[in-house]
């Protein structure tokens, strides 16, 4: 299995490129998305991905499997600046989101779990059992 990054964000050097002051009069600024940091692992034929989604409601997060393609979209609602207030820094990004990985076949898209506690999303898929090694005894 070759899990693939599939993210179609711009990338940092990009941005920056883009928000030159050379370059942002003929293609304007980009305006900064954040993205949920995601750590992925397989535990005994289960894939299992953590998003951290901190600020974000369960309700407002969906997760897709379509023609082996895993996507996690959704939406953390910023706050609203209140009538006289004065932000000194303001570096918590809100927004939609979107996280996709190609996970091609071996998973089931059928029997995917996921649970949220604490800001992080859990997802859990298990290997087709076609895809699993299979030990061949010698006689």
């Amino acid at each position: 299995m070759a899990l693939v990054r599939y993210n179609n964000m711009v990338s940092p050097s990009m941005r920056s490129l883009w928000n030159d002051e050379l370059l942002a009069p003929f293609f304007g600024r980009v305006e900064p998305r954040w993205s949920p940091r995601v750590d992925i692992l397989e535990v005994e034929g289960v894939l299992q991905l953590e998003v951290e989604l901190p600020g974000v409601d369960k309700e407002d997060v969906k997760i897709t499997f379509e023609s082996g393609v895993l996507t996690v979209a959704g939406e953390r609602k910023s706050a609203e600046a209140k009538e006289g207030t004065r932000h000194f820094a303001r570096e918590r990004l809100g927004g939609e989101f979107s996280r996709a990985f190609r996970l091609g076949t071996a998973y089931d898209g059928k029997k995917i779990d996921a649970t949220y506690l604490n800001g992080v999303l859990s997802i859990s898929i298990p290997k087709r059992k076609e895809t699993l090694p299979v030990t061949v005894k010698i006689h």
